[in-house]
């Protein structure tokens, strides 16, 4: 098979069939800067406390590698809010419109699609390669500012599981030493090795470290695409906690020989829910032990993080498990499923889409999102609301019936019917009208059902705020015009 290689062939379906094809194609020579174009991206994203405006227009610039004659790979960071996508190639000064295909902002991947067929005449698509290297050379392809390629010499340094861009989930990941010298980086500079790719940048250093997705994942995700329904990566479904202490493993009856992770929360609809429990400890994986750390020995890597042995798995894949419950050993089996970052009780990742809102009375209401705790800007960590944070730290991955997400008043308009009320700002929202608040989508409702004309808004400290029924169409209908809304709901 050394004289054929595969590559991916996605038929852009929107306009035809629907649906993504692998083909083969006979190797030719291959030159990496062939297959390297600039992507420039004009973006928008919304305003997290004031979800109605949009923030002004940024610039960004990043790179994409040639998968067939329609299709160019990228990063979901480089395209994340997009309103206008172009692409170039190397030794061009000429733009041609793209379009995004298919976008895993977890996984932080992208496809994008150019129909000017022209564009793709002397660029080769990639050529992956066939095994993830521990150490060696490596080469990444810029493009200078006279827009002529360039390679830059790095040194792969290690293989672990990592967070992207986005999101909580964990995936392989590489690191290189490399120095773009100025020219930026960690914007989906494909890498390759000995001219076959192994994987695209998505962050850069000050160490003059760059982090590379590497091609197993983006393999993962062409693939999952060929059928037309995307499914995504797994989740394991659970926190755990490492058994280092021997009064732990005594409270455990935690036989001397074994050793396991123990398991400490359940991610409610996730892979382990009804299936592991907390104080179960998690001694193996498919028979791969696992050590006190939640390590395991790869053939391959060496000690790697246990989560890499459900890398290559896809949702409704199982994984028989060995636990010790109770002081014994039991063996159940997993079905993974998916769990996307913006499942959780505080959302990770509200990209491309406006946030989700209503406005009464002055009241702004909303759901805590990642995007509104970093509005507190560069050190949003320290400085912003304690209780929000707090839920942030230790419950965000873990929505429930009773409180599917927080639903927060983010903060008072002034106007004449809410006096008193308009210092008010950052309180978690339990009841309205005296029905309880698990979602955004249950304000509406209850605020069809006034109490003795009243709409009342209890929040978690016990604050009670009242406005009047009668006079509500009034106020919001002065709110929207007074302060330039042009909507007073997006749910």
């Amino acid at each position: 098979m050394s004289y054929v290689y595969r590559f991916i062939y996605l038929l852009i379906t929107v306009f035809v069939l629907g649906q993504y094809t692998f083909v083969f194609a006979q190797q030719v020579e291959f030159e990496p800067e062939k297959s390297v174009v600039k992507i420039r991206v004009s973006n928008q994203s919304y305003n997290a406390k004031n979800p109605w405006k949009k923030n002004d227009f940024r610039k960004k610039s990043g790179y994409g590698c040639v998968l067939n004659k329609q299709t160019i790979l990228t990063t979901a960071d480089v395209v994340a809010n997009h309103v206008f996508i172009e692409v170039e190639k190397a030794g061009s000064s000429t733009k041609v419109p793209a379009n995004l295909l298919a976008v895993d902002y977890d996984a932080n991947l992208a496809v994008l699609s150019v129909n000017d067929k022209e564009f793709f005449q002397n660029l080769q698509p990639v050529e992956f390669m066939e095994k993830l290297p521990l150490k060696g050379p490596a080469e990444a392809i810029i493009f200078e500012h006279s827009n002529e390629v360039r390679s830059v010499p790095g040194k792969i340094s290690r293989v672990s599981v990592v967070r992207y861009k986005y999101g909580w989930n964990k995936f392989p990941g590489m690191e290189i030493t490399i120095n773009f010298q100025g020219k930026g980086g960690g914007w989906g500079e494909p890498v390759f090795v000995s001219g076959k790719l192994l994987g695209i940048t998505w962050f850069y250093g000050k160490n003059q470290v760059a982090g590379i997705i590497p091609y197993t994942v983006i393999e993962h995700f062409l693939i999952d695409l060929e059928d037309g329904e995307y499914n995504g990566f797994v989740h394991p479904g659970f926190k755990f906690w490492k058994l280092e202490d021997s009064a732990l493993r005594s409270y455990l009856s935690m036989p001397s020989d074994k050793t396991g992770i123990y398991i400490t929360r359940i991610i409610p609809g996730g892979s382990a829910d009804a299936i592991l429990k907390r104080g179960d400890v998690l001694l193996s994986l498919e028979g791969v032990l696992i050590d006190n750390d939640g390590y395991y020995l790869d053939k391959d890597f060496g000690r790697q993080p246990f989560l890499l042995l459900l890398t290559d798995k896809s949702p409704g894949d199982k994984m028989e498990a060995e636990i010790l419950r109770e002081g014994q050993v039991k063996k159940v089996v997993l079905v993974l499923k998916r769990f996307m970052s913006g499942e959780g009780l505080i959302p990770m990742i509200t990209i491309d889409k406006q946030p989700d809102y209503c406005i009464e009375g002055g009241l702004i209401i909303q759901e805590l999102t990642l995007d509104y705790l970093k509005s507190w800007g560069k050190d949003w960590q320290k400085r912003a609301n304690t209780e929000f944070l707090f839920y942030y730290i230790n419950e965000r991955e873990f929505p429930k019936p009773d409180k599917k997400k927080l639903v927060i008043l983010n903060r008072v308009l002034p106007d004449k019917a809410n006096l008193g009320y308009q210092d008010l700002s950052n309180k978690i929202i339990v009841e309205v009208n005296d029905r309880p608040i698990a979602s955004l989508e249950d304000v509406p409702e209850a605020m069809k059902h006034p109490v003795n004309g009243l709409h009342s808004f209890r929040f978690k400290n016990g604050v009670l705020l009242v406005l009047k029924d009668s006079d509500l169409q009034e106020t919001n209908n002065r709110i929207k015009k007074k302060y330039f809304i042009n909507k007073l709901s997006n749910i």
